[in-house]
């Protein structure tokens, strides 16, 4: 996840967007984005991420709540909840937000089925990371998109990939 993370967050870098958001036609005169576009696309990223956020944290806790008790489930003090209880309260409590009527959302979360057995939160870890990879491409002194970038991250992160633990990368 480390690596699509810190490309997601590249991905709204004004100098990649003035390099890359361009007309499909290459002309001379053709329309470029303009400074208020990137303005706002800078601004979008942060529309909303307290939200997106609990909501993250609030579903990496039913995670591990659901994998760490059978059912009927327990939490906050209140016992025999099925798993479409458990996620509503969870997610209501955490993130203030109502769930929609007639909504399963646990029947189309396919994490908690597919061995990853409570590790959603994992997720969480990769988004710390990748910042730190993203800050470290935004300090290079040739800038994000430079050759010595693209090198660093191929060798140290993607060229590697699962054949080195984590913390050595």
């Amino acid at each position: 996840e480390l690596p699509s993370m810190a490309l997601e967050k590249l991905s709204s870098e004004p100098s990649l967007l003035r390099r890359v958001a361009r007309h499909y036609t290459g002309d001379a005169g053709a329309p470029i984005l303009a400074e208020e576009t990137v303005d706002k696309i800078q601004l979008l990223d942060k529309f909303m991420v307290g939200t997106s956020q609990s909501r993250y944290f609030a579903m990496a806790l039913f995670d591990l709540m659901v994998h760490s008790q059978s059912a009927p489930y327990g939490f906050d003090g209140e016992t025999g909840l099925s798993i479409s209880e458990l996620y509503r309260r969870c997610l209501e409590k955490h993130t203030k937000l109502l769930q929609l009527p007639g909504t399963h959302p646990c029947a189309s979360w396919y994490h908690l089925v597919i061995g990853y057995d409570a590790g959603y939160y994992g997720y969480g870890w990769s988004d710390v990371y990748a910042a730190d990879v993203f800050e470290n491409m935004l300090q290079a002194p040739a800038g994000p998109l430079s050759a010595e970038i693209g090198r660093r991250l191929h060798d140290e992160i993607l060229g590697p990939c699962a054949t080195r633990p984590g913390g050595d990368m």
